[in-house]
């Protein structure tokens, strides 16, 4: 069982049980300007309504992006923070690039190589801006 967080839409956060084949087993929809807590909650809730443990889980599944900045890095983070405390395997996934069932396929078969921590994908460069000069 994996733990599936997709944090690319800040309105439309998702928690989801899926299997090994890339199957949802249940989802949970936040929509919370908590960002942070919200997932937090969210896989409390995903975790106890699909009766599984936090022990059963296989892995933890986050999406890389591309997408918002506040909300990817809130996800990825977790993710990463999850699958550490629970000495399980983070996997990330650009889902513009590679469909979750075939990311999941390789990393079953062992062809993929895990990083140690995920790292969001903004899809663009930051567009910071200087400070306005105080008048």
């Amino acid at each position: 069982m994996y733990l599936y967080l997709d944090t690319r839409q800040s309105l439309s956060i998702r928690v989801s049980l899926l299997t090994a084949m890339g199957h949802v087993v249940r989802t949970v929809h936040i929509r919370s300007r908590q960002t942070a807590g919200g997932i937090l909650a969210g896989i409390s809730k995903a975790l106890a309504a699909g009766n599984v443990s936090a022990a059963q889980l296989d892995a933890v599944v986050v999406e890389q992006g591309p997408g918002g900045f506040s909300t990817l890095r809130a996800g990825v983070s977790i993710g990463n923070a999850v699958a550490f405390a629970l000495k399980k395997k983070c996997i990330g996934l650009v889902t513009a690039v590679e469909p979750l069932k075939m990311r999941l396929d390789k990393a079953l078969k062992g062809r993929v190589k895990y990083a140690y921590i995920e790292e969001p994908f903004y899809g663009s460069e930051p567009s910071i801006t200087k400070p306005r000069k105080s008048i």
